[in-house]
């Protein structure tokens, strides 16, 4: 029984890192296009936004189709969408064409396929593997996310200097067709999903899984955490390269190495995060640890006097980042209701796709006046305050954390 849900999980976390890979270096490759062939700021925000704003406006739908709709055949069917816009454009570029508006559209499609398939993808995992194995599960999960992360810019960097956009769209076909020939694979039961008939209405669903939040205090309570502390991370993770540009040079080098560090401290605390969750216990006190030590890493990255510093105090952000999603989204998965964990994480994906550009709009225009070690140090003190006042909410520290295998 073991090795059967383990060789599942193994085949869905190949197919789905495969399918990321293609994805990231996709997109990598439009942003840097974009910016190369226009050298606009303007089209380049609305190339961004292309990218993460219909996902949000997607994510309520897409948590009731994950309730309502075998999950599995969800994730195939936004891959293929993925896959067949993807396919189009680079037979659109191999003709020559290199219409920047078109490239938009397709942005923005390949972004309502990806926010389909997220709460699909959350709520599938634990319909596959014991409760127990959850947290290290998704760790394995984030420190694959991380590599893939690590190696896709290189990828994309190269093949956009050497052989144009096309063939960078099919490598995305070709990874996006193996990532469903894995998932057809799989045989995963429905479980405690609901009969479509039953609720004809849509947005009938989508208050019930809003009114389950609304009166479930603890996930009431731990996603108002969530989107606070979110916003305050906005600026660690975006606006970072603007304080090594006003700080310490602008060599374009100093910009890559930080990015593949703070990748690489987040490969070790993925893989890292049974071992510290056997320790530490693998719910609420875990995520408070490791948000309060974000938030006081964050103060030293203000206080940082030169580059190489500056690199050793991002290496533990990298560290506890995927310690904190993982263990904030074992906490949803072990313990929401499993009929409605679409909807649930369909909030989770409205949330965190709204709060960091949000973050950005904010503390961005900031950093043109206030030297970004100080909003660091702000936003630090913030992360450090949010993590102490959620010990004070009993809802959330009386939930139970499930044990580690």
């Amino acid at each position: 029984m073991r090795e059967k849900w383990m060789k599942q999980i193994i085949i869905f976390l190949a197919g789905q890192t495969i399918t990321l890979f293609g994805s990231t270096v996709v997109q990598f490759a439009i942003s840097w296009h974009v910016t190369l062939t226009t050298q606009s700021g303007l089209l380049l925000a609305l190339s961004t936004i292309c990218g993460f704003l219909p996902q949000l406006l997607i994510s309520p739908f897409a948590g009731v189709w994950a309730d309502r709709f075998n999950r599995k055949i969800i994730i195939i069917l936004s891959d293929g969408m993925i896959a067949t816009v993807t396919l189009f454009m680079a037979l659109y570029f191999a003709t020559g064409n290199t219409n920047i508006i078109l490239l938009f559209a397709v942005s923005a499609v390949r972004s309502v396929g990806t926010g389909i398939q997220m709460p699909a993808t959350r709520a599938l995992l634990p319909t596959m593997a014991p409760a127990d194995k959850l947290m290290r599960i998704n760790g394995l999960h984030s420190s694959l996310i991380s590599i893939m992360m690590l190696l896709s810019p290189a990828v994309a960097g190269t093949l956009l200097q050497f052989t144009g956009m096309g063939p960078i769209f099919m490598v995305d076909v070709i990874t996006a067709l193996v990532g469903i020939a894995f998932m057809i694979t799989l045989k995963i039961p429905r479980i405690n999903q609901q009969e479509p008939s039953l609720h004809p209405h849509i947005l009938s669903d989508m208050l019930s899984g809003l009114r389950y939040t609304g009166q479930t205090k603890w996930l009431k309570q731990l996603l108002i955490f969530y989107l606070f502390f979110a916003l305050s991370v906005g600026p660690v993770v975006f606006l970072v390269p603007i304080m090594i540009t006003h700080n310490f040079g602008n060599e374009s080098w100093m910009l890559t190495l930080h990015e593949m560090v703070f990748s690489v401290g987040s490969i070790i605390g993925g893989l890292s995060i049974g071992l510290i969750a056997k320790r530490l216990g693998s719910g609420i006190r875990l995520l408070i640890v490791c948000c309060t030590s974000f938030g006081l890493t964050t103060l030293l990255l203000g206080f940082s006097p030169n580059y190489w510093l500056f690199l050793g105090i991002i290496l533990p952000l990298g560290f506890f980042m995927p310690l904190i999603e993982t263990t904030f989204t074992t906490i949803i998965q072990t313990h929401a209701a499993p009929e409605l964990l679409g909807r649930v994480f369909g909030l989770v994906t409205i949330i965190g796709s709204s709060a960091m550009p949000l973050s950005t709009a904010i503390f961005g225009p900031l950093a043109d006046y206030i030297n970004m070690k100080v909003l660091l140090l702000f936003t630090g003190i913030i992360m450090v305050g949010l993590s102490l006042m959620i010990t004070r909410f009993k809802a959330i520290t009386s939930i139970s954390s499930p044990k580690i295998g």
